[in-house]
């Protein structure tokens, strides 16, 4: 299947592309659509293959790490080479806590709830970022856990990095390195 048309028509929003495989197992009864939707309980596993998280734009992360310059000019790093999860579905709410998508210069976890009644999303993503570009200080996120809260709906998402965490563990790196290395008694 196609991730987004289907997204699409069933949620009215895209907030995920790729191409790949949907196994379904879903009940539900009632006499309207949102009957039906509120109604949905089951299970449903997937893999995408090269697709893109739609609205989460993690080159930003440039900017957490000081290199503003870069913010623009990097690959989508919200791009996966291929992305799967299972879920459990009940009363029309979707929640997985086994996501794992990987891309050419990250891999990403996490889980969280979708609502598909509304379309509400409250995930909580934790990209890693693995070879990233040289040059402007992006280079120091490599390897560091960078949490990413993902809400809004999937017709506008929004995401918050928390940008605190990132710093803190960088400037532990840093510490360590220093300390490593004897500058530090």
């Amino acid at each position: 299947f196609q991730a987004d048309p289907l997204l699409l028509a069933l949620t009215g929003a895209a907030a995920l592309s790729g191409r790949g495989d949907l196994g379904v197992k879903l009940a539900t009864r009632g006499r309207t659509r949102d009957d039906l939707v509120r109604g949905l309980g089951g299970s449903l596993a997937l893999r995408l293959h090269h697709g893109a998280l739609q609205g989460l734009d993690l080159s930003a992360l440039a900017g957490v790490a000081g290199a503003p310059a870069l913010v623009g000019q990097m690959p989508n790093l919200a791009s996966f080479n291929e992305l799967s999860a299972s879920a459990a579905v009940a009363q029309g709410v979707l929640r997985s806590d086994d996501l794992v998508a990987t891309g050419p210069w990250m891999r990403l976890t996490g889980g969280g709830a979708l609502d598909l009644a509304d379309g509400r999303l409250n995930w909580r993503l934790t990209p890693i970022l693995q070879a990233p570009p040289q040059g402007g200080g992006i280079r120091e996120l490599e390897g560091v856990p960078i949490p990413v809260q993902l809400g809004g709906t999937l017709g506008e998402p929004t995401w918050r990095v928390d940008s605190a965490a990132v710093l803190r563990e960088v400037a532990r790196r840093r510490l360590q390195d220093r300390q490593g290395r004897g500058g530090l008694m």
